[in-house]
């Protein structure tokens, strides 16, 4: 007796077909967690990383160039990583993989479409520019108080650093790191249109949207 079990615990394994059968659910769920990782929170965070920096440089009155700089790196990176999931989404349907659309590659072409909106309708200037406009307005008024050719450094709330310069009956408002090379920022003129240098925009009421060229 003690013979007969001693063979039969000895006796190799036979495969069956609920071995195997386990060992292919095993597989599935891990290439579905493999696809998950892949284009679920790493892809959103890069993409939404992309539009926040998007956003931020789109709120002066140019561009902010290294936040641009930063923003059109970090799409590049969520756009191959996007490109990425597909090819390996099809990969895996192709090798008959029963993956489902990764979350990532809806939310991540969302995230772009929304940011390229918002941007185009200057949402980003016009926040940041309502929540500025009070205090730029109170030293503007001061400036125009102090004698011509008077200047003022400050910083500004959301556009930080600005530098304050009475001319005539208008302050202008040079917004520091807006634009590349030329000059970027508001002019205050409570009379009429500017006469400063530069070309100057109506933003509504008082205010006009400035820049100076080199």
């Amino acid at each position: 007796m003690a013979f007969a079990m001693k063979g039969r615990i000895g006796r190799p394994m036979i495969e069956g077909p609920c071995t195997r059968a386990d060992d292919s659910v095993r597989r599935r769920i891990y290439w579905r967690r493999f696809f998950r990782d892949l284009v679920g929170g790493p892809l959103v965070v890069i993409a939404a990383m992309a539009m926040l920096l998007s956003l931020y440089a789109a709120s002066g009155p140019s561009p902010y160039f290294f936040a641009e700089l930063l923003a059109v790196g970090a799409w590049v990176i969520a756009i191959g990583w996007w490109g990425i999931g597909v090819i390996t989404m099809l990969a895996l349907r192709a090798r008959r993989r029963r993956v489902r659309v990764g979350w990532g590659l809806v939310a991540a072409p969302v995230l772009l479409i929304a940011t390229v909106l918002l941007v185009a309708a200057d949402l980003p200037l016009r926040t940041a520019f309502l929540i500025a406009r009070p205090a730029m307005e109170q030293i503007a008024q001061a400036q125009l108080k102090s004698p011509d050719g008077t200047e003022l450094t400050t910083d500004v709330n959301v556009y930080g650093t600005c530098r304050f310069s009475h001319d005539g009956d208008a302050v202008t408002i040079e917004v520091e790191g807006a634009g590349f090379m030329d000059l970027w920022g508001f002019v205050y003129c409570p009379v009429g249109s500017p006469h400063t240098a530069g070309r100057a925009t109506s933003i509504g009421g008082p205010w006009y949207r400035w820049y100076l060229r080199f």
